[in-house]
C-alpha cells in the first residue's frame, strides 16, 4: 500500500474503485476512507528481492542497473537479476565475514572486502582477478574511482589504500587518514576527490591527485562516521553515523549545509543519492529507512520500515529510480520511487487518474506531507 489510509479508518464495504492504466488501485469505503495500492508485479512496493545467508552488510547496482551484489556475514557477495527477481546461482567466497562490496564503472567487475582483505572478481563469471592484503586487521570499505582504474580501500588500521583493481598492485603509500578505524569510502564523480569517514568522529576529503587533504577535516559531535556519499553533482556530500542525525556538507566549502537533518533515533549505518541528487535515503538500527528531500532537507513521508532488525545498506537503482535495502535479517528489498517522487505534477497526475478528484487539505498531509497544498484534479470547465 502506498502510504496509510489518507482518511478515517472504517470497516464498512467498498464503495468505489479505480484502476489506473500504470497499476496503481484506488478503493473508496463508505465512510470516505481512500486507500492506494500498487498492483504492479513488474515494480510492487517494498518486495523482497531475496535473502542472504545471513546478515547483508553492503549493496552496489551495476552500472546499467540490471545486477545487484550483496554483501553478507556468511562469508559470500552474491548477485540478484533485478528484472527476473531472482538470485544469479553463482556466489563469490572468501574467507570470514564479507562488509563490502563495489561495482566497477564498467558493470564488468565487483570488488569485496572483509576480515580475509580485497578481492576482485569478473562479474560475469565469477572469477577472481585479484587479491590484496590491505594491512591489519579487517577491510570494512570499498570503492571504485569512476575510471574505472583506481580501487580504494580501509578499515581498522585507519589507512585508505589505493590500488590498481586489475593487477592488485598497490598505488602508492597508504593515506594516513584517520586515528582509528576507517568504516567509509567515497569517491567524487568527477574522480579528484576521496572521502573517508572513521571512528575518531571525522570525514577527510583527499584530493585525489596530489594526495593531501582537500581542506580541513568535517567534524561531527556524536561520536564514530558510518558512512559518507557524493551527490551526483559532487557539490554536497553526506555522512552519518552515531546519534541518528544525517549531515549535509558544502563540498567546496568544508562547511555544513543546514542543521542535520533528524529523524533516526539510532545509529545510522548507510546514505545514498539518488541518480537525480534530489533525494537522499538513509537506514539504521532503529529498523527503518528514510528518505529526504536533499533542497529542503525534509524528510519524505513516512519512514520504510519493512524488517525487524538492523538495517545497513540502501542503494539506489541508476536505471529506474528504485531503492534496495537490507540489514540483519539477510531480506533485500526493492522500493518504488513513486515513495518519494520528486515531480510533484507526475504524482498529482496519477493520483488524479485513479481517485478522480482532488485529494483534501487532510488527505494531501498524509499522502503528501511537506508539501504546498494544491489541487490533484484541474477544476471543471464551467458550463
Amino acid at each position: 500500500m502506498i502510504g496509510a489510509p489518507l482518511a478515517s479508518r472504517g470497516g464498512n464495504h467498498l464503495a468505489a474503485e479505480a484502476l489506473s492504466k500504470d497499476g496503481v488501485f484506488a478503493a473508496g469505503d463508505e465512510d470516505g476512507t481512500l486507500r492506494l495500492w500498487d498492483t504492479r508485479p513488474r515494480a510492487p512496493l517494498g518486495r523482497a528481492l531475496g535473502k542472504q545467508g545471513g546478515w547483508v552488510r553492503g549493496l552496489a547496482f551495476t552500472a546499467g542497473g540490471s545486477t545487484l551484489a550483496s554483501a553478507g556475514v556468511d562469508g559470500t557477495a552474491r548477485l540478484w537479476d533485478v528484472r527476473a527477481r531472482r538470485r544469479i546461482s553463482r556466489a563469490l567466497a572468501q574467507p570470514g565475514d564479507v562488509l563490502a562490496v563495489a561495482s566497477s564503472p564498467d558493470g564488468r567487475t565487483l570488488a569485496t572486502a572483509g576480515a580475509s582483505g580485497v578481492r576482485v572478481w569478473d562479474e560475469a563469471s565469477g572469477r577472481p582477478l585479484a587479491r590484496m592484503a590491505a594491512g591489519a586487521g579487517t577491510v570494512k570499505t570499498v570503492a571504485f574511482a569512476p575510471e574505472g582504474g583506481t580501487l580504494a580501500s580501509a578499515g581498522d588500521d585507519g589507512a585508505v589504500r589505493l590500488w590498481d583493481p586489475h593487477t592488485g598492485r598497490s598505488l602508492g603509500a597508504p593515506l594516513d587518514a584517520h586515528a582509528g578505524a576507517v568504516n567509509a569510502v567515497a569517491f567524487d564523480h568527477a574522480g579528484n576527490l576521496l572521502a573517508a569517514a572513521g571512528e575518531d568522529g571525522a570525514v577527510r576529503v583527499w584530493d585525489v591527485g596530489d594526495r593531501r587533504p582537500d581542506g580541513r577535516p568535517l567534524r561531527v559531535t556524536t561520536g564514530f562516521v558510518n558512512t559518507v556519499a557524493f551527490s551526483p553533482d559532487d557539490k554536497v556530500l553526506a555522512s552519518a553515523g552515531r546519534g541518528g542525525l544525517v549531515r549535509l556538507w558544502d563540498v567546496d566549502g568544508g562547511r555544513p549545509l543546514g542543521p542535520p537533518l533528524r529523524g533516526h533515533t539510532d545509529v545510522v549505518s548507510s546514505v545514498a543519492f539518488s541518480a537525480d541528487g534530489a533525494t537522499l535515503a538513509s537506514a539504521g538500527a532503529d529498523k527503518t529507512v528514510r528518505l529526504w528531500d536533499v533542497h529542503t532537507h525534509r524528510e519524505l513521508g513516512r519512514p520504510l520500515a519493512p524488517h525487524d532488525g538492523w538495517l545497513t545498506a540502501v542503494a539506489f537503482d541508476p536505471r529506474d529510480g528504485r531503492l534496495a535495502e537490507a540489514g540483519e535479517d539477510g531480506v533485500i528489498r526493492l522500493w518504488d520511487p513513486i515513495l518519494w517522487s520528486d515531480d510533484l505534477g507526475a504524482l498529482t497526475r496519477r493520483v488524479c487518474a485513479v481517485v478522480r478528484r482532488s485529494l483534501t487539505r487532510a488527505e494531501w498531509a498524509e499522502f503528501l506531507p511537506g508539501r504546498p497544498y494544491r489541487p490533484t484534479c484541474p477544476a471543471p470547465a464551467a458550463h
